[in-house]
């Protein structure tokens, strides 16, 4: 019978003839329906196969016999191929880069006389020919051929004339010249082709190794004198006088910068923080007036008030234009490169400096914070029954104005002081009625500080922080009279206020974005922009917002369209967040700028001074580097322009080659920089030859630019013409010719795999992994196959990656080749395959080992395997019959905790070490699979071995007495150390094992008949307390673990979800999620035996947890702080670090310096974040 090869449409023929008879009736009809042999001739004239029809004879290759021309010529004429047509001119060969050559061969020899002079040459009288001795040359020889280039010539010459050849061979006349065959070859490769680039654009052409633009030569080689340049930069940094100073961004600072910048702008506050004394501040002279010693050369103040102190003395009195803030910076101890929120800045600060401020013995000093920016306001409630109010007083810094649906600063302050109405849920309870009422609350405004801090609240929690856009207009002048209560006894220069300062942030959030502030001077009037270090004059005496402050193209979160100028004397800002107002009383206010009339103490004088004089030394030192690096420059220019203009490798001129990097470090260097010597390592092959994959890093000079680079700065390895890497480009068309046959070769192996081999034909073995990677396994062994490669140079052919390799495999048929060298027994790792997928592929690997179907394998393989199966048969019935005794402990099913146990009884431990490898025996056993081992192809039997002993001598201490406390050491769950078996559990498991030490338990009683249980042997407390602070040890020492912090709100319960405890009813019973309820004494495990009728096993918990709504994960190590958590905490949450209520287990966390092992914050712990 035929055989089918794989599955076909032939099936359908089946159903089709054979589905409605039975076996007995088959007949020869039925035969011929399913192989097709009722199929008609095909007679189709295309030259194609009908693969489904046996009698269609087409499209084998029969159409060039069967045609009419006769064709027997070109068989004829195929013995001509080669031979010389009579009266035509023959060819020449082309060896690889030779057309050259050829071309000028054909063109000399169709000269007739010059032909004719060289045939007329004559090798004895040539003196290299016949070696200076005439008579040397000797005819006799039965063929004289020359070995000259003139006489390689002449035999050329009379084979293209007399020779029958078609094509004749210039070999003989290339080698004599000693002419490179591939360097036609490798000047493409190299390009070398490459015109000089005549580009006048700054951009170098990165694959033109002859391109020289834009490697940093055009600062030397323009017309222009770049020196001035360096002369003004000594001036950087000076003050202008009578001009503001900047501050230095740190990173992420700009929003003390600007802070700072506005505190120093009040005169009264900058006048009171001059006068603060460091001797009367405890935290400075640490608790002793007399510590503080100001015969020092200098004193610097440690606290931050001593610290703005010195900073505000250096923005007033200073000569640099711009003062670092680091002092304070780093003493309020804030992160440079984190962004906080001004607002949330300025409340901490002005807290921190009133406490600082009250040691002070001037009252003036002590209360400058109150008297400049406290105000007063009542909380009012009112019952809307009696008429009752009660009034609750409190200060404020600043007002918090919400600017949502409000279009100016009067219809903010309107929302701020509107009347809120307390109903229903909301009520108040009234102390004069004695219930609850309904009321009405509002807060009024007492007193107004002289200088009124607005912040307008552009970041709100909608449920994450985010930035409002909203346009707020808000003017010159502000009548805050409306708003004050009984202000009509109080001075008009009171309650009328004027702007003297915005403060702008740009950016979406909080945590990101730039602030800016707008100043207005108090002496002159004119307004100013203090952006971190640039300070701008703003033209004219009105203050004008940028256009990205004011964004009128753009309309707000309100959906209100920003309008230029509309009203006189009012501004509008979608990014304005906090304004500064400040009454007629305190603008009027004003001091000179000189020392004594501030106030300054002697040490602040002469720091200022110190500062100054350092300040203009360094000036002085600054200039003198800049005459020098003046000269440098003139010198660096002429050097320069002399050498570039000879680099130029254009035309016939003899070129050498540089590295790209050096050249951009020769141009790019300044004045005084050391230029270091040519470094050219990089650009060689392992051959110490150019690299042709480092193109883009080469560049083509000439030979006399390179010299005068050599001999100026040193270095190599000199790269000349002959540098290129015959081996590398050889070797790179290996790899390319390799792998175009790869991949045809891919092809042909791919459509056989398809088909079932025939074994009635010789089939070849072949390694499963090597036919799936065969490919990657030749490409890199043609990448490995030089041993010079190194660390510090490119290999010469193309990097093959692949993940799918198994390196191990380096030759075909390694896979399939057991410990002992020979063929291994194993079906899943070879399969076989035709003779011509065979003979492809040992094309590519000539050394691999060959085995055909009939190879036999590895005797000591198969006699090993058949070994283990009867070892496997062995075990498994072992483990069946420990099985069958003891189904509860390997199943773990009603195990003893220590109310269970009877005085009548006998009970013993067994460690859980041993229960863990005795139920991995049994179940691994019961469930083996005829796996072949990883590293050989065995199985390796110690994998399925059953304990040898029931070892127990971990549950003792270094006394030999028990280690853990009776009653008291849980026993249920994975973690236990030990599990309690009754008498009949621990007899049936020795019968199997040996024990190394018995471990009893007997329970007694005492004098009122009380139970208690003692261990044989006793239990020894002071090993336990060392173990318990060891494992606390361990517990608390861990690197790049997850905590778990639940956020909840402060009136909200943190009560654990169903999921992690289970909640108690009043009646005593647990409730489970289905419904069903069962008494609280029935939970306890009270089993004793293994009875068949105790079928309840307590309520079981889920090992894997479920994370909260409101919980985060986060990533600590033991030894982060506290605050170090509180910083990623703020990150996740946007709850500031000082606004953050945590607590573990209901303990609170609040010492930030402590770390987390200090704490006892495990992995895993649940930290409450109450907000």
């Amino acid at each position: 019978m035929l055989k089918m090869n794989r599955k076909t449409k032939s099936s359908h023929c089946f159903d089709f003839a054979l589905n409605m008879v039975t076996m007995d009736e088959i007949n020869e009809l039925h035969l011929h329906r399913v192989y097709k042999l009722d199929s008609s001739v095909c007679k189709s004239k295309a030259n194609k196969n009908c693969g489904q029809n046996m009698r269609c004879l087409n499209g084998l290759g029969e159409r060039p016999w069967l045609s009419s021309a006769d064709n027997s010529s070109n068989t004829a004429n195929d013995s001509h191929l080669g031979r010389r047509v009579d009266g035509s001119f023959v060819g020449l060969k082309n060896l690889g880069a030779t057309c050259y050559v050829n071309c000028l061969l054909q063109v000399w020899f169709h000269n007739p006389i010059f032909r004719s002079m060289i045939y007329r040459w004559k090798p004895e009288e040539d003196p290299e020919e016949n070696e200076l001795d005439t008579n040397s040359v000797g005819f006799p020889e039965e063929v004289f051929v020359p070995k000259t280039c003139i006489g390689k010539l002449q035999l050329i010459f009379a084979l293209m004339q007399f020779g029958v050849r078609s094509s004749v061979d210039p070999k003989p006349i290339i080698k004599c010249l000693e002419l490179d065959e591939k360097t036609h070859i490798q000047t493409k490769v190299y390009k070398l082709d490459a015109s000089v680039c005549k580009s006048k654009a700054n951009k170098n052409c990165g694959q033109n190794m002859r391109c020289l633009n834009g490697l940093g030569e055009r600062p030397w080689l323009s017309s222009a004198d770049n020196s001035s340049n360096t002369a003004n930069d000594s001036h950087l940094g000076r003050r202008v006088d009578g001009s503001f100073v900047g501050l230095k961004n740190l990173g992420a600072t700009c929003y003390v910068n600007c802070l700072l910048q506005v505190w120093f702008h009040n005169p009264i506050f900058r006048s009171m923080i001059y006068r603060w004394k460091p001797e009367e501040d405890p935290e400075e002279n640490e608790l002793d007036p007399n510590s503080i010693d100001f015969s020092e050369e200098v004193f610097v103040p440690k606290t931050c008030i001593g610290k703005l102190q010195l900073i505000f003395a250096l923005m007033q009195f200073g000569v640099r234009s711009s003062v670092d803030p680091k002092p304070i910076i780093k003493c309020l101890e804030l992160d440079e490169n984190r962004q906080q929120d001004a607002h949330e800045f300025s409340n901490l600060f002005f807290s921190l400096i009133e406490r600082k401020l009250k040691f002070q013995t001037n009252p003036n000093v002590a209360k400058v914070i109150q008297s400049q920016y406290c105000g007063k306001f009542a909380y009012i409630t009112r019952c809307l029954t009696c008429e009752d109010m009660s009034s609750r007083e409190s200060q404020f810094y600043e007002l918090d104005l919400n600017i949502k649906g409000c279009k100016d600063l009067y219809d903010s302050l309107g929302d701020y002081l509107k009347v809120e109405s307390l109903e229903g849920m909301n009520q108040y309870y009234c102390g004069s009625c004695g219930q609850k009422r309904n009321a009405s609350r509002y807060i009024k405004l007492r007193k107004l500080p002289p200088v009124l801090n607005i912040q307008l609240l552009r970041f709100v929690f909608d449920p994450h922080i985010k930035k409002l856009n909203s346009i707020i207009r808000f003017p010159d002048i502000l009548d805050a009279k409306p708003f004050i209560d009984s202000a009509d006894g109080l001075d008009p220069r009171e309650t009328t206020y004027h702007l003297s300062a915005v403060l702008i942030h740009r950016g979406p959030s909080a945590h990101s974005g730039h602030y800016i502030a707008h100043i207005k001077d108090q002496n002159t009037g004119f307004w100013y922009k203090f952006n971190d270090e640039k300070v701008e004059q703003i033209e004219g005496k009105k203050l004008k917002l940028d256009s990205d402050e004011v964004n009128d193209e753009n309309s707000d979160t309100n959906g209100n369209v920003l309008i230029k100028n509309d009203r006189k004397g009012c501004h509008q800002s979608n990014n304005a967040y906090m304004l500064v107002y400040k009454n007629e009383i305190q603008t009027n206010t004003d001091l000179a700028n000189n020392y004594s009339d501030w106030g300054l103490p002697q040490y602040l004088m002469d720091f200022i001074e110190k500062d100054n004089k350092s300040f203009e030394e360094s000036i002085a030192e600054q200039m003198k580097l800049k005459e020098e690096e003046m000269c440098s420059y003139i010198e660096r220019k002429t050097e320069i322009n002399h050498i570039y203009e000879q680099l130029t490798a254009d035309g016939d001129k003899p070129y050498e080659f540089i590295s790209k990097k050096w050249l951009i470090h020769w141009l790019s260097a300044k004045p005084l920089e050391q230029i270091k010597p040519i470094d050219n390592t990089d650009l060689l092959c392992i051959h110490r030859k150019l690299n042709f994959k480092s193109l883009s890093s080469i560049k083509c000079i000439s030979k006399s630019g390179a010299d005068l680079l050599y001999e100026k700065y040193g270095g190599g390895p000199i790269l000349r013409s002959n540098s290129l890497c015959i081996a590398c480009v050889a070797k790179q068309v290996e790899v390319i010719k390799t792998k175009t046959k790869i991949e045809e070769d891919i092809k042909t192996i791919t459509s056989q795999l398809k088909y079932t081999p025939n074994l009635e034909e010789e089939c070849y073995w072949v390694g499963k992994e090597s036919l799936k990677s065969w490919k990657q396994i030749k490409l890199k062994s043609i990448e490995y196959k030089n041993p010079e490669v190194n660390d510090n140079s490119d290999t010469s052919v193309e990097v093959i990656e692949s993940n799918d390799i198994d390196f191990e495999i380096s030759c075909l048929n390694d896979d399939i080749i057991c410990k002992h060298g020979k063929l291994t027994p194993d079906e899943n790792k070879r399969r076989l395959v035709s003779v011509l997928v065979w003979e492809t592929l040992k094309c590519h690997f000539p050394n691999a080992q060959q085995y055909t179907q009939k190879s036999t394998f590895c005797e000591e393989c198969l006699s090993y395997n058949k070994a283990f199966e009867s070892f496997k048969t062995q075990h498994k019935e072992m483990a069946m019959n420990q099985k069958l005794i003891l189904p509860n402990l390997l199943a773990e099913r009603h195990r003893l905790v220590w109310d269970d146990l009877n005085p009548t009884a006998r009970y013993y431990a067994l460690s859980r070490k041993f229960l863990t490898s005795w139920k991995r025996f049994i179940k691994d056993d019961l469930g083996i699979t005829n796996n072949m081992g990883e590293d050989y192809d065995i199985i390796d039997p110690s994998k399925y071995d059953p304990p040898e002993v029931i070892e127990n001598s971990g549950l003792l201490c270094a006394h030999q007495m028990f280690l853990y406390p009776t009653n008291k050491t849980e026993i249920v769950g994975n973690d236990c150390k030990f599990v309690i078996l009754p008498k009949d559990e621990w007899e049936s498991l020795i019968a199997f094992y040996s024990n190394d030490f018995e471990i009893q338990f007997l329970v007694l009683l005492n004098e009122n008949n009380d139970k208690f249980i003692e261990s044989i042997p006793s239990f020894c407390d002071s090993c336990f307390q060392s173990l318990i602070l060891e494992e606390e040890r361990e517990r608390l020492t861990y690197n790049n673990q997850f905590i778990y912090v639940r956020k909840v709100e402060k009136n909200e319960s943190n009560s654990d979800d169903s999921h992690d405890k289970q909640e108690i009813n009043s009646d005593g019973y647990h409730e489970k999620m289905n419904g069903k309820k069962f008494k609280k004494e029935d939970t306890k495990h009270a089993f004793i035996g293994n009875g068949e009728n105790n079928t309840f096993q307590g309520l079981r918990r889920s090992s894997r947890r479920r994370k909260n709504k409101n919980e985060k994960e986060i990533k600590v190590s033991s030894t982060n702080t506290l605050l170090d958590l509180k910083i990623q905490i703020m990150n996740i949450f946007r709850v500031a670090p000082y606004d953050q209520n945590l607590s573990l287990n209901d303990k609170p966390l609040d010492a930030n310096n402590k770390t987390l092992a200090e704490l006892h914050v495990e992995p895993y712990s649940i930290i409450t974040l109450t907000v």
